[in-house]
């Protein structure tokens, strides 16, 4: 089997893998073509998404929470 794929709405906010807000969210966490590849003042590579509609977002949950695991061993290594 594959992996999910996760709207946005399942993936930043209260009770998901990134809590942040909306505006980190797009800001710090997603790479936008062209922009630095690492979120700010860590090691750890931004989130690339992937859309599926014109309007619809999703990226796939192996790579969420590898970013979610990433910054907990880099913080865990300080």
């Amino acid at each position: 089997m594959g992996t999910k794929i996760l709207r946005l709405s399942q993936i930043y906010g209260r009770g998901n893998p990134l809590p942040v807000g909306k505006t980190k969210f797009f800001l710090d966490i997603v790479y936008r073509g062209g922009g630095d590849e690492f979120i700010p003042g860590t090691k750890v590579r931004r989130l690339r998404l992937a859309n599926i509609g014109e309007h619809l977002p999703v990226a796939f949950e192996d790579e969420v929470y590898a970013l979610a695991e990433a910054l907990r061993a880099e913080r865990d290594a300080k």
